[in-house]
């Protein structure tokens, strides 16, 4: 059985994960680096509308974890002392607008 971790812990470990997998996070909760997701087949955890229950969490499909390697690779080239702070900013900046955040404007 699949087991939420929190996304501080996906994220740190994300470099190690199957590209061709998903991250599924809740879909109306503010993503914090508590809030727990999964990390499947994206088969498994189908976008809008659905959704999937895992261990009793509704989680829907967010990103896949190509893209979220690629978040933390473009924030890492920007900033070698990356946060898991700064790293969730990306992550919620590249969902909301479709691309990278830039931390060298006055709000990075």
């Amino acid at each position: 059985m699949i087991q939420p971790k929190p996304l501080s812990q996906i994220l740190d470990e994300v470099d190690r994960l199957s590209w061709t997998d998903a991250l599924c996070l809740p879909r109306d909760t503010p993503w914090t680096l508590q809030t727990r997701g999964v990390v499947v087949d994206p088969d498994k955890c189908p976008e809008a509308p659905g959704s999937v229950v895992v261990d009793g969490h509704e989680l829907a499909y967010t990103i896949t974890v190509q893209h979220v390697q690629d978040v933390k690779a473009n924030a890492l080239a920007q900033r070698t002392d990356l946060s898991a702070e700064q790293l969730l900013k990306a992550l919620k900046y590249y969902c909301k607008n479709d691309a990278f955040v830039s931390f060298r404007t006055a709000d990075g």
